[in-house]
């Protein structure tokens, strides 16, 4: 059954890496950059002091959009881009900043999630190296984490990921009503959009996990 779930896994990540590279290539064009945007959707949630102090946001070019709360960085892929995806995903971000800066319980809720997630990482590849010492006969007992992987997996769904898509919802929530005010022609674009990001980092938590796990029970 893992076997079934785990292709199932793949395959729907093809599908959205797929979907994702035509959707990142759709030829719409914003009236302004993401930098603009992203400036005007602070003063537009009264964050106009974080205009005013722009080093308090750092805001930085990387290869994915993201927001590090710990630091209170935005990535973001090309600042003077006018790329309709390019801007959703930079003003998601803001909408990011907006929810959790100035909540420390939000903080708190996020580093645990990473945490749980570290763990069950670190869990699965300590099992792995436990299994491969046994194979050659490092040790004499097979020690089986496995369980202990799946628990763990299990906590990360079903707690983690409810404060992920509380956030995640949150953030596309801010900026959805962000893009109807500035260009209400392409709202509908903007909500699916935000709805298959969400669903691809549901898509590629899930087949990191499967796949320890699948590993796993199959060197046992």
């Amino acid at each position: 059954m893992s076997k079934e779930i785990l292709i199932l896994l793949m395959v729907l990540n093809i599908i959205s890496i797929l979907i994702q590279k035509k959707l990142y290539n759709l030829s719409i064009i914003m009236r302004y950059s993401v930098i603009d945007y992203i400036n005007d959707m602070l003063l537009s949630f009264g964050r106009s002091e974080e205009i005013n102090k722009i080093n308090k946001i750092n805001i930085v070019q990387s290869n994915n959009y993201y927001y590090n709360c710990k630091d209170n960085i935005i990535g973001i892929r090309e600042k003077s881009s006018q790329k309709f995806v390019d801007c959703l995903a930079g003003i998601h971000e803001v909408g990011h900043y907006i929810s959790i800066y100035n909540s420390l319980l939000k903080k708190l809720e996020l580093i645990v999630c990473k945490l749980i997630d570290l763990i069950i990482i670190l869990f699965g590849i300590l099992e792995l190296i436990l299994l491969v010492f046994y194979k050659i006969g490092y040790i004499k007992y097979k020690i089986n984490l496995a369980n202990e992987v799946l628990l763990l997996f299990l906590i990360s769904l079903f707690i983690c990921n409810v404060n992920i898509f509380y956030n995640e919802y949150s953030a596309s929530k801010k900026s959805y009503i962000y893009i109807k005010k500035v260009n209400y022609a392409l709202k509908n674009k903007a909500l699916i959009i935000l709805l298959f990001c969400f669903i691809n980092q549901l898509l590629n938590k899930s087949l990191l996990v499967f796949f320890m796990i699948f590993a796993i029970s199959n060197i046992s």
